[in-house]
């Protein structure tokens, strides 16, 4: 069974199941449900709960053997497993579906499994087959940009606040994605002046730029092509004092990277040979893909050049502004204005 993350709690007022898996790479969402869970076996009367945080050296006996062993506390136990990497492997596989078909059903323990966005050969993997048809699988996605004024109406009400229709918008512009943030701004919201009518001005005046603008989400916005998000990103390290090799570094990195992966390509390369060789990780590799192909390996080699020259405005060697070059960089990453390479010296 699936269920959205918003409606866990009616489901869990319905009563639990054996099995809770928690998984996606929004982190307030994933922390809240998997808490939910937590709080509901506790008032379900399991009060004992054993915590798992499987590494390299995991031994997955250890969990079959607390699954198959009595509770000198309880009659029921919460057995809570963190899997940050997402892939139990063989030994782990098998121990998970053996605990859902076997352990579980019999002695009304519970699982409850967190693990990131999974890959897609774990979405489609026996061992979560069995965890899905013993209980229950909670995807955890980011808001959507275009829903999150919608999450941030629904969560200041709930809190106690009454925004007007375009608070919860300067809100967004805010914290744009970073629903962490966003929690802690409405908390502080409610501290500074209380509960009720909230405008726009309010928001401005009182709520600090959360954004997550760090220099890692500016190369991904730009190679997704979100030109305009990754240019307001360039502004806002800008004005945060972001040191420019930092970000010239992060620049010149994925440039150089892309370039190599295109001319591999261009000779014949097998990509996912290039994938192995340059270490690429799986969650980054659809990403790279897109960007990679949206640029001919001539255009690439002029933005390696716009690289070169970003470091000599670093340097003072050019007296001219880098943080525009920045900006000329991340738009033809971007692809909007590709015929700009034409001028990259």
């Amino acid at each position: 069974m699936r269920v959205k993350p918003e409606q866990i709690a009616a489901h869990l007022a319905r009563g639990l199941e054996p099995v809770y898996v928690v998984t996606g790479d929004e982190p307030l969402t994933v922390l809240e449900t998997a808490q939910a869970i937590r709080d509901a076996a506790r008032e379900a009367g399991v009060s004992e709960r054993l915590v798992f945080d499987v590494d390299a050296k995991f031994d997955w006996n250890a969990l079959g053997a607390a699954g198959a062993s009595l509770s000198l506390f309880a009659s029921r136990r919460l057995l809570d497993v963190r899997l940050p990497t997402g892939k139990p492997g063989r030994e782990g596989g098998a121990a998970l579906t053996r605990l859902a078909a076997e352990t579980l059903t019999d002695d009304g323990d519970v699982l409850l499994l967190t693990l990131p966005k999974l890959e897609k050969s774990a979405q489609s993997s026996a061992w979560l087959r069995a965890l899905e048809r013993a209980g229950v699988v909670i995807p955890c996605w980011p808001v959507a940009a275009a829903e999150l004024p919608t999450w941030l109406d629904r969560r200041m009400r709930a809190s106690g606040l009454e925004p007007e229709p375009a608070a919860a918008r300067a809100l967004a512009g805010r914290i744009e994605g970073n629903l962490l943030a966003a929690v802690q701004e409405i908390e502080k919201l409610l501290l500074t002046r209380g509960a009720g009518p909230i405008g726009v001005d309010e928001i401005e005046s009182l709520v600090a730029d959360s954004a997550r603008f760090d220099v890692f989400r500016l190369l991904d916005a730009a190679m997704a092509g979100h030109s305009a998000r990754a240019l307001r990103m360039v502004r806002s390290l800008r004005v945060e004092g972001a040191p420019l090799p930092v970000v010239a570094w992060a620049l010149t990195k994925d440039v150089r990277l892309l370039y190599r992966l295109r001319e591999a390509l261009a000779a014949g390369g097998n990509l996912e040979r290039l994938w192995r060789e340059y270490r690429v990780w799986q969650s980054r590799k659809s990403l790279l893909e897109r960007a990679m192909r949206r640029l001919t390996l001539d255009q690439w080699r002029r933005a390696l050049h716009a690289c070169a020259r970003l470091d000599r405005m670093i340097k003072g060697v050019d007296e001219r502004d880098p943080w525009a070059e920045v900006d000329r960089i991340v738009v033809l990453l971007a692809g909007a204005e590709t015929r700009l390479l034409d001028a990259v010296g």
